[in-house]
């Protein structure tokens, strides 16, 4: 498991590395599935890696991006 740090409401995974590399493969990936994902803008694409990352995490124990989140009244947004 990695070694967590927790800041007010931001959790940090130490263990990786931000790749944007990866970001934009799944942004392009989503983007390219229009009967899967409809109405595709910068909310649904920050509410999806959110939700792929929050999926890696509980599943494999690391998330994909290693980006930190933010909790905001209309959903999480990565810093």
């Amino acid at each position: 498991m990695p070694s967590r740090k927790v800041r007010s409401n931001r959790v940090a995974y130490s263990e990786k590395e931000y790749r944007f590399d990866k970001v934009l493969a799944a942004l392009v990936y989503l983007a390219s599935q229009p009967e899967r994902v409809t109405l595709f803008d910068k909310k649904k694409a920050l509410s999806l890696l959110f939700l792929a990352d929050k999926t890696c995490l509980l599943r494999y124990g690391s998330p994909i991006f290693s980006d930190y989140y933010r909790a905001l009244p209309y959903g999480a947004v990565p810093q």
